[in-house]
Order: C-alpha cells, then sequence, then structure tokens
C-alpha cells in the first residue's frame, strides 16, 4: 500500500508582506514561507531546491557515515536558473556539495551522491521526473 504524507499550510494574514504561510508536516515539524517585497523568510520555491538539498545530504551523510568517512562538516548549495515566462519554473539545478573532513576518499563521495541522485532521494526523483536537468559536483577541504 502507498505511503501517504501530508501538510498542513496556514495564510497569516497579519504577517508583514501579506503572503507569510506556516506549514507544518505530517511530523509536526514546520517551517514559514513569504513572498513579497521585504520578505524575510524562504520562499516557496527557496523551499523546494531547500528540500532538494536536505533529502541529498541526508543520503549523502548516511552514505558516506556507512563508508566510515571522517566528515566534520557538510554543506550543500542549490542554485537554479529559471525561465522568464509564467510559470517561472527551473530549467536546471546544480547541486554543490563541500566537504570538510580527515583522509576523504573523493570515490567515495562520488559514489554516495550517485546513490542519493539515482536510488534514494525522493525530491531529486521527483524533479528528474519532471523533466529538470540536476547536476551534482563536490569540494573537499581537507584537515
Amino acid at each position: 500500500m502507498p505511503t501517504r504524507n501530508h501538510a498542513d499550510v496556514r495564510w497569516d494574514p497579519a504577517g508583514p508582506t501579506g503572503l507569510l504561510f506556516t506549514a507544518t508536516g505530517g511530523s509536526g515539524g514546520r517551517f514559514v514561507m513569504e513572498s513579497g517585497a521585504g520578505h524575510t523568510h524562504a520562499t516557496p520555491v527557496e523551499a523546494l531546491i531547500a528540500a532538494l538539498g536536505g533529502c541529498t545530504g541526508m543520503d549523502v551523510i548516511s552514505v558516506m557515515r556507512k563508508k566510515r568517512q571522517d566528515v566534520v562538516s557538510y554543506e550543500l548549495h542549490v542554485e537554479g536558473e529559471r525561465r522568464d515566462e509564467h510559470p517561472r519554473i527551473f530549467t536546471s539545478l546544480e547541486v554543490v556539495h563541500r566537504f570538510r573532513g580527515r583522509d576523504l576518499d573523493a570515490a567515495a563521495i562520488a559514489h554516495a551522491i550517485e546513490l542519493s541522485a539515482t536510488k534514494y532521494c525522493t525530491v531529486h526523483a521527483m524533479l528528474a521526473t519532471a523533466g529538470l536537468s540536476i547536476t551534482s559536483r563536490f569540494e573537499i577541504e581537507a584537515l
């Protein structure tokens, strides 16, 4: 039987931009999205690409732990190009993985990223299935 997920999204009419929404996932976790002049929270589109970063990041760290890699810190930068006409969908995304650690194996990193992209990351799979071009690269800072 398929797994079902849900999120409840509530508009805050008193928000400073008039476009402030709070999302609550089925797990109880919350995040705020906002748009409009002077917004101070992530837009829905930023939340989408952040979801890709979070999803692939969790996969990559899980695989790196199994490979006994000594990752001290890990950051991802997700950037995309959007078309000019509405709806302003992404035409491409790039995920840059930045690792700091001791004796990190580049082949292990490449394999972890590949497993996330092709097997584990649900967000990546959904975006790729929609035809979005997603590329990844990584950087290593040795300690």
